[in-house]
């Protein structure tokens, strides 16, 4: 498998991540599935607020993000990229971080702050 993730949400309950045939999903335990979108390389964290993931539309391509202050969808942060992962304490108080490789080099961009 390349990508897929669980992470603990607040409540005791998990959410997972995984792609399926080039489309990118998360789940909460008792829910229905909800689709992300095209891509691959997907991965999960928490954070202030639930659950942040990241996902590449293709290798070498875009790098998405979603998380629980975005109202409006997943946000493009990065570009030209390969194996993104996303990181937040143990506590899920924050901070998350995203990172990926790039052909200069690794990029990364913080998600959330300490709460």
């Amino acid at each position: 498998m390349d990508g897929g993730a669980v992470a603990p949400n607040v409540d005791g309950s998990f959410t997972s991540i995984w792609f399926r045939q080039s489309e990118v999903f998360v789940a909460v335990p008792g829910k229905p599935e909800r689709l992300l979108g095209s891509g691959c390389q997907c991965w999960l964290a928490s954070g202030p607020g639930g659950a942040y993931a990241v996902w590449l539309d293709r290798k070498g391509g875009d790098v998405h993000a979603l998380w629980p202050a975005l109202k409006n969808g997943a946000k493009t942060i990065g570009s030209n990229a390969q194996d993104p992962s996303v990181a937040g304490s143990l506590d899920g108080k924050g901070p998350v971080f995203a990172a990926w490789a790039t052909d200069d080099g690794v990029e990364g961009v913080a998600l959330a702050a300490r709460k």
